[in-house]
């Protein structure tokens, strides 16, 4: 079996998941974010979009991006650039049956479809180190929340 071969069970097995690895509730917003052209903003959309997935979803995710991030290592052999691995894995991670695309049957369309998927799996891949923690932002928000909900219930209950 060559690699070839492991790449073409690797994407038929994505693609043929009962449900898409990005799920069917948020294959749509991944799509989306496409529009946000700020890198840190999408670097944080994609990380929360990560952070909503079933931990299922989550770790295969995971696991994929590393191994992606692992043949992108090896590109001086394998030729397999970052935007090369994005394009062969984009169509697996966003099936086109789950993109609300508005004309099916429009070519232009499609193309334009299937570069924003591949741009989409490229940020991925580029924010891979950051996907997978709850930001330090968000953090802080819950532990001031949360020490503010027991000030309120202490000041309640003593007061």
């Amino acid at each position: 079996m060559s690699c070839h071969d492991l790449s073409a069970v690797l994407k038929k097995l994505l693609r043929d998941l009962p449900q898409p690895l990005l799920t069917v509730e948020l294959i749509d917003a991944f799509y989306q974010s496409h529009g946000v052209k700020d890198h840190q903003e999408l670097s944080y959309a994609l990380n929360l979009l990560v952070l909503l997935l079933p931990i299922e979803h989550r770790c295969t995710l995971k696991a994929l991006v590393k191994f992606l991030k692992l043949i992108v290592e090896n590109q001086a052999s394998n030729k397999m650039s970052i935007h090369n691995v994005a394009m062969i894995v984009a169509p697996s991670l966003f099936p086109p049956r789950y993109i609300h695309s508005r004309d099916r049957t429009d070519l232009c369309a499609q193309v334009n479809m299937a570069a924003i998927c591949c741009q989409v799996t490229e940020a991925l891949l580029i924010n891979a180190n950051k996907l997978w923690y709850v930001p330090n932002d968000l953090l802080n928000q819950l532990r001031r929340h949360s020490e503010e909900e027991r000030y309120r219930k202490y000041k309640k209950k003593f007061y």
